[in-house]
Order: C-alpha cells, then structure tokens, then sequence
C-alpha cells in the first residue's frame, strides 16, 4: 500500500479513546496547595474525578466531580485551619475559588488569617 492511500476499515480500532474526558489521565492525581496547610487533592476515578479537602494533612471531606455534577463546594475545619473551597469541572480543566483561613499556633484566641482565591488546578 503506497504511502498516500488510506485503507478503510469496519470498524474504528480507536473507539475506546471516546470511552471517557479523563481516559487518558486514568491514573492521574495530585494535590494543589491554597495556602499554608489548605490543600485540594483529585483524583481520576474512572469518568469522575474524586476532589478531596485536606487540612492540616487531614482528609476533611470529598466529593466527585463529572460532566453531570460539574461543580462540588466542600468546607471544614481542623485546628487552626477551615476553608470553604468549590470546584468546578470547566470544560477540560479543574477550576476553585476558595476561601481560605488559618491560626498561628496556639490558635485559641489567636487572629483568623484568611485569604481568598480562585485559578486553575490542571486542564487535562
């Protein structure tokens, strides 16, 4: 078959590439820092993407995200740290806007820190 000649075939050996947006990311994750000890981590499960808060190094709360529930907000505290972080799936990227608020140790009595944001994680 010369160079320039293109063979036809039954069926398309690629469909499994339609299967899902995140296929070729199915084992990708990663957490992005907000501030301090506030962290986002996600996670590719399949079609959904799992987006966790963590505080402090603790898994607060999670949720998923899809193209049927694009956007999740999840809030918590723990010691010296709470947020209130929503997530959206936008397209092919991950989205926040977050709220943000720590406490010098000892934290009781001590001033809320707070800093708001909103950006990017990862476009896939």
């Amino acid at each position: 078959m010369a160079e320039n000649q293109i063979k036809k075939l039954d069926n398309d050996p690629l469909a499994h590439l339609e299967e899902s947006p995140f296929a070729r990311h199915a084992q990708a994750g990663g957490c992005f820092t907000i501030i301090g000890p506030i962290a986002i981590c996600w996670k590719i499960e399949g079609s959904r993407i799992k987006i966790c808060l963590v505080l402090a190094g603790i898994e607060i709360v999670c949720n998923y995200v899809d193209t049927a529930n694009p956007c999740v907000t999840l809030e918590g505290n723990v010691l010296c740290a709470k947020a209130s972080i929503k997530v959206c799936l936008e397209g092919n990227c991950l989205t926040y806007e977050a709220t943000a608020c720590y406490r010098d140790f000892p934290c009781i009595g001590m001033p809320w820190k707070c800093v708001s944001d909103k950006g990017t994680i990862i476009c896939f």
